[in-house]
């Protein structure tokens, strides 16, 4: 899974963070190791050669400002997906933003190929999309505007193709001053997971064709929940900017018992503000790879 600020932690199988929702896991095997950036990128280094290479250059916005695409997805043919959080439509003063795909050559070192799926309007698809997307089973695309700075909330989005490759958006969840987080997670139902400033919740895939999503609030997580969600064991883990005695944690999210829909919280890893991570909003842990059932690897 790619970490959603750009690091490759790892290479799955299943690329749409989908897992089994509900089944055990042994915490007591849960171990967390906690690294920096440029620990991962010089580890990486030291045991395999590394080989870079340019696939596509995003033209500058107005003004000659960069874009700053962020985390990838990949389908199982090789091509791309991402976000940019400004560009495009003029309804917000540098563009709302876009999702893209980039389509591999293909065997070669040709060139990519951009395309453009989805230009946000500002109006009720939101506007700045942000962080990372994920896909599910069918190749539809999930992810969360920020609604900042335009006329409408944030929202979370579903971002479906077509047989006769179309996309089409469908915006299933908005909510007005919640903040929501830049991660989603994915059950085998077609339930969608994401955090807010509020806590965790939970989207409800629809019943019917064209039905409501339901959205039901499961967890009040103290701290600040940032950096989305993951699933791993049929439980879920994510982190807090100011948990523990402030200086953020890791948690875990179990599902509920029968009848009940609250998932209990679990701190697994409070941050002391020494050498494991300390400092204002920034230097918080910012999202998490649950690699296997004794190693979380994360930032701070």
């Amino acid at each position: 899974m790619r970490h959603p600020w750009g690091i490759q932690l790892r290479r799955e199988a299943n690329i749409s963070s989908e897992h089994p929702k509900g089944l055990p896991m042994d915490r007591t095997k849960l171990k967390i190791s906690l690294v920096y950036i440029a620990f991962l990128v010089l580890g990486s280094q030291a045991l395999v050669a590394q080989a870079f290479l340019d696939l596509y250059t995003f033209p500058p916005l107005a003004g000659n400002t960069q874009q700053a695409p962020t985390g990838l997805v990949a389908d199982s043919v090789g091509n791309l997906y991402g976000i940019l959080e400004f560009g495009g439509n003029t309804n917000c003063a540098s563009g709302c933003g876009q999702i893209y795909e980039l389509t591999s050559p293909g065997g070669s070192f040709g060139a990519w190929t951009m395309e453009v799926l989805h230009e946000f309007t500002g109006q009720s698809d939101g506007c700045f999309p942000d962080g990372q997307l994920t896909m599910d089973s069918s190749g539809a695309l999930y992810g969360v505007t920020s609604g900042l700075s335009c006329s409408n909330p944030g929202t979370v989005f579903k971002l479906s193709p077509s047989a006769t490759q179309s996309w089409t958006l469908e915006t299933i969840y908005q909510v007005q001053g919640q903040g929501l987080n830049t991660v989603l997670a994915l059950d085998t139902e077609g339930n969608v997971y994401g955090t807010n400033y509020s806590g965790a919740f939970e989207l409800v895939y629809p019943t019917v064709t064209g039905g409501t999503w339901a959205v039901e609030q499961i967890a009040s997580i103290t701290g600040g929940a940032t950096g989305g969600l993951q699933f791993y064991g049929g439980n879920l883990y994510g982190t807090t900017q100011s948990g523990g005695p402030g200086f953020g944690s890791v948690f875990e999210l179990s599902p509920p018992s029968t009848g009940s829909t609250d998932w209990p919280v679990s701190e697994i890893v409070s941050f002391q503000g020494g050498t494991d991570g300390s400092g204002p909003a920034y230097a918080s842990p910012l999202g998490i790879s649950v690699v296997n059932s004794e190693l979380i690897f994360g930032v701070t």
